[in-house]
């Protein structure tokens, strides 16, 4: 099974996923991403927070390359 990593990118700060978990493909990987995301903006809105919606993910594998970007906007539901 693939290992990838969750990093955050938060404007100019990265938050490491010094762990990282292993999915089935990348698919499940940005699934993984989407409802993460949707758990950090929700966390951050009960908190009075503005949703961090220019925040974004980088999933690395296991080799160190980014193999996608997910940006926290594409986790809302049109």
């Amino acid at each position: 099974m693939p290992h990838f990593y969750l990093n955050i990118r938060k404007l100019n700060e990265l938050v490491e996923d010094l762990e990282g978990q292993d999915f089935v493909d990348l698919a499940a990987a940005h699934n993984e991403a989407i409802v993460a995301a949707r758990e950090i903006m929700s966390d951050g809105v009960r908190k009075g927070n503005r949703p961090e919606d220019r925040s974004r993910f980088e999933i690395m594998d296991a080799d160190g390359c980014i193999a996608l970007v997910i940006p926290f906007a594409e986790a809302f539901i049109d």
